[in-house]
């Protein structure tokens, strides 16, 4: 009786490490700013200067290039914006440009978007083009 509740108990655990959701933790948090260092934004437009931090969950390794990562705002996506290069003017450090994350690896860093002045909603897109599993959390 021993030996089958042992042998049970070891196929539940392999069952459950193999059944582990690997997935990817995406927290955010945005403040909008009149202008980065020098950069001012376009004509009614406005800076979103956006906390990023990013986890690695389960996946052999994931990257963090600033191009994966958009704002959608109104229905329209809104790349990162070039003045992200300012933030080291401000003490702010840019999210590491590709970064490969191993599993259980994390980085926090900060990009740049042009949204539309007056905007106060908005969602950030993660997409390395590969099938990952992401969840957002937005950071108070």
């Amino acid at each position: 009786m021993k030996t089958v509740l042992l042998v049970m108990g070891v196929v539940l655990l392999l069952v459950g490490i193999a059944s582990a959701e690997k997935y990817v933790q995406v927290d955010y948090s945005g403040q909008n700013s009149d202008q980065i260092s020098h950069a001012k934004p376009d004509i009614g437009k406005t800076f979103l200067l956006m906390k990023i931090i990013i986890a690695n969950h389960g996946y052999e390794d994931i990257y963090t290039n600033p191009n994966y990562f958009s704002v959608r705002v109104n229905n329209v996506t809104c790349s990162y914006d070039a003045s992200s290069h300012y933030l080291d003017d401000i003490g702010l450090p840019i999210l590491n440009i590709n970064a490969h994350l191993r599993n259980g690896g994390m980085v926090l860093g900060f990009l740049v978007f042009q949204i539309p002045a007056n905007t106060s909603r908005y969602e950030l897109i993660y997409n390395d083009h590969r099938d990952k599993n992401v969840r957002y959390s937005h950071l108070s």
